[in-house]
């Protein structure tokens, strides 16, 4: 079965804002190639030679970042070129092949490394497969009631609240119609940025902060279940720290009620 993996990059000064992470990333794809076909790897030098390219990765100097996970998020289009490149690999590797999402920085997050490299396919349980957060993170810590309503009613908005997040730094995929609509469906949510920032307006009282892509994702996954295109206990399995392994897997508990479905 062919496997690839997919990886971005900042490189700091002088060609974009970001960290300077090309170092760290040449390390991944020397250690982590011969689990794949094939490793593909952007910068944003790289992503605005691409077809749309232009509106992706841009930096808004006129929103902090004090709200988002990261310091750079807004000097990096709050994480829009996470579906905007997997979208466009899904569109070049063969039918039913795999993808592996990987965020790059393993200095900040070196448990990536004890990822089970060499079978990980045998978590993939349906075409798409995103971990729970492990650490306690909810739908009312990161995203804000005018966000949820975009997408859900107020009876939806309260059986979700206390449900977990989802995380974005690992997404584990096969090319299918299914995928391919779940991911052009987050790519083209994420280019609407009034939406990516509807953070600040009705938050909840325990709101730490915001992940613009994984918001996004998260909702759109929620989605999914209450439309019946994913079962509503998915994805029945987490990992402990974000670290995808058996000794660090457990059992996931998806708080939804039945008729969040049929609702």
């Amino acid at each position: 079965m062919d496997k690839y993996l997919l990886l971005f990059y900042t490189e700091g000064q002088p060609h974009d804002n970001g960290m300077h992470l090309e170092r760290i990333t040449m390390e991944v794809k020397k250690h982590l190639s011969e689990n794949f076909t094939d490793v593909f790897c952007f910068n944003k030098r790289d992503l605005k030679k691409l077809p749309g390219g232009d509106k992706i990765c841009n930096e808004y100097n006129h929103i902090s970042s004090s709200a988002f996970s990261s310091r750079v998020a807004n000097k990096i289009g709050f994480y829009d070129f996470k579906p905007f490149l997997i979208k466009h690999v899904l569109d070049k590797i063969p039918e039913n092949s795999l993808l592996f999402w990987q965020d790059v920085n393993f200095e900040k997050y070196p448990q990536y490394w004890v990822t089970d490299w060499k079978c990980f396919e045998k978590y993939l349980t349906h075409d798409i497969y995103v971990s729970p957060e492990s650490w306690g993170h909810k739908i009312k810590n990161n995203l804000s009631r005018s966000f949820l309503k975009q997408f859900f009613n107020e009876d939806e908005i309260e059986m979700l609240l206390e449900c977990s997040n989802f995380y974005a730094g690992k997404v584990l995929m096969r090319n299918t119609p299914f995928t391919r609509s779940f991911i052009s469906e987050w790519n083209d949510l994420c280019h609407n940025k009034e939406l990516m920032l509807m953070f600040d307006n009705e938050p909840h009282e325990d709101f730490m902060f915001n992940c613009c892509d994984q918001n996004i994702m998260t909702a759109l996954l929620y989605k999914y279940i209450k439309e019946g295109k994913l079962p509503l206990n998915y994805p029945t399995f987490c990992f402990e720290n974000r670290t995808w392994n058996n000794e660090h897997k457990q059992e996931f508990t998806n708080y939804i009620k039945p008729s969040f479905v049929s609702s």
